[in-house]
């Protein structure tokens, strides 16, 4: 399979553009269904809800693994057409490292808010 040079800098600017809109995509959906349970619940703490595993389930988790599996399939494209380019390719994945930690960082945030 052969890449084009333009597709490769287009999948490379998509990959370095599209996760942090991605993640404000996800930070938002999760925000605003952590904020519809806490006003449904009436607290701060829905740790304390019978319905905590559901709240979890779909204000935390669910958001935090779409928009990981979302920036994931971003960062495809460009690993193809770096593949052959080794530093960039070791960049790119280091990229994809950081992006991990700050999904981590954004979500557990959330849990630390809710659920503790």
């Amino acid at each position: 399979m052969q890449f084009s040079p333009s597709d490769s800098r287009a999948s490379v600017v998509a990959a370095c553009a599209l996760p942090p809109l991605l993640f404000w995509g996800g930070w938002f959906w999760a925000r605003t269904v952590l904020s519809g349970y806490q006003a449904q619940v009436g607290s701060i703490d829905l740790q304390a809800s019978s319905l905590a595993t559901h709240y979890h389930r779909w204000a935390i988790t669910i958001p935090h693994y779409v928009t990981l599996a979302a920036v994931g399939l971003a960062l495809v494209p460009a690993g193809v057409a770096l593949f052959r380019h080794r530093p960039w390719f070791v960049g790119l994945c280091f990229y994809a490292l950081l992006l991990f930690f700050v999904s981590v960082f954004v979500f557990v945030g959330f849990e630390f808010e809710a659920f503790d």
